[in-house]
């Protein structure tokens, strides 16, 4: 379980980069799923992808630092976010066994992605 790197890049935010070497059976004892993340996940069958998905939740979960884990969801262009909480951004990436993510707060008062795309794309 090696964090390979955890940092602040910018005021009110977290990146984590974490190399995977539990088993999926460790990420889902630690994580609840929603029942739109568990369909998410049984739609993916390669092991490595599936211990990427369930890993990047994780470390999502982590970086947070709230005491219960926030879902996640995915917006019509499938980017993450917090449906419980729109006052954090992510974005997650992943890669032959590492995930990345990211975490930002940026109240709605300022440009939040999820609801942004909706009003720009009902301009067009």
């Amino acid at each position: 379980m090696p964090l390979l790197l955890s940092t602040h890049p910018f005021p009110d935010s977290t990146f984590g980069l974490w190399q995977i070497t539990e088993s999926e059976k460790f990420f889902r004892a630690d994580i609840p799923l929603s029942r739109e993340e568990e369909s998410d996940l049984a739609q993916h069958q390669n092991p490595l992808r599936r211990l990427e998905w369930l890993a990047g939740r994780w470390l999502l979960h982590k970086l947070t630092d709230s005491p219960q884990r926030l879902s996640l969801a995915k917006d019509a262009f499938s980017k993450p976010f917090f449906p419980e909480n729109q006052d954090l951004a992510c974005s997650l990436s992943h890669s032959k066994g590492n995930v990345g993510a990211f975490i930002v707060n940026c109240p709605q008062s300022t440009v939040n992605s999820h609801n942004s795309q909706s009003a720009a794309t009902s301009r067009f």
